[in-house]
């Protein structure tokens, strides 16, 4: 799909496993529209990656995933949470590692919660 734009009724679980969004995209739209017939994976701006509120940004993003479908881990196919575009050359290696470190302090909790069930 191009940039900043996504039809959901093309194609869907017939043509691929995962649709990957860029950061213009709804992410609760996105999952929504999946209605668990495919993953999402996207969408954070890669200008956060620059940001001294990188935190907060990342963890937005995370959040509009959890309440997009009603929970994150209930839809029978997942989020997969990356870039919503290619990282800049610019970028500092320790932002990157800084987003991943975000994503799974915000993941694990609710995975080890899943599989206690």
């Amino acid at each position: 799909f191009c940039k900043g734009h996504v039809d959901y009724s093309l194609g869907g679980p017939e043509l691929y496993d995962v649709l990957s969004i860029d950061s213009r995209q709804s992410l609760k739209e996105a999952m929504e529209a999946s209605s668990g017939r495919f993953s999402v994976q996207g969408n954070l701006d890669t200008a956060a990656l620059h940001s001294p509120n990188l935190a907060n940004i990342t963890t937005q993003m995370l959040e509009s995933a959890v309440t997009a479908d009603g929970a994150f881990l209930r839809t029978p196919k997942r989020y997969i949470a990356n870039l919503g575009h290619g990282i800049t050359p610019d970028c500092s290696p320790s932002a990157v590692e800084k987003f991943i470190e975000i994503v799974h302090s915000f993941t694990n909790p609710k995975f080890r919660a899943l599989e206690a069930v």
